[in-house]
């Protein structure tokens, strides 16, 4: 079993539910978002192991989100994983050329999105 942190961040709570779900079933242990803001204000009081974020959200989308952790000095390392449902392909990163850790487009198989979880951790 691991105790390891993921933080869901999504503006679509139906889906934020089911990807939290899956993950607790997976033996991790879960913290959610509404949006890039919101996450922030969770990486003030919790660091955790992995992020998974999705792109288009209010407020603050993933983009915006991938830019402030990886300038954040203590949070810099964390492994971010976007998940899109954009049909083209993924090319370099936030507009100054920050990249994520991994990129999942939607829908996502839930073994796909434990292997990157996995293979960012290790």
């Amino acid at each position: 079993m691991t105790h390891q942190v993921i933080l869901i961040v999504d503006d679509d709570n139906f889906l934020l539910e089911s990807i939290a779900d899956l993950l607790l079933l997976s033996d991790f242990r879960v913290v959610t978002a509404g949006n890039g803001a919101e996450a922030l204000e969770v990486l003030q009081n919790q660091r955790p192991d992995c992020i998974i974020s999705d792109v288009m959200m209010p407020k603050m989308d993933g983009y915006g989100l991938l830019e402030a952790v990886r300038e954040h000095e203590a949070w810099a390392k964390i492994p971010v994983i976007l998940i899109t449902a954009y049909d083209r392909p993924f090319a370099g990163g936030t507009p100054r050329g920050i990249t994520p850790n991994a990129v999942l487009p939607k829908p996502f198989d839930v073994d796909q999105l434990i292997a990157a979880i996995r293979s960012n951790l290790s």
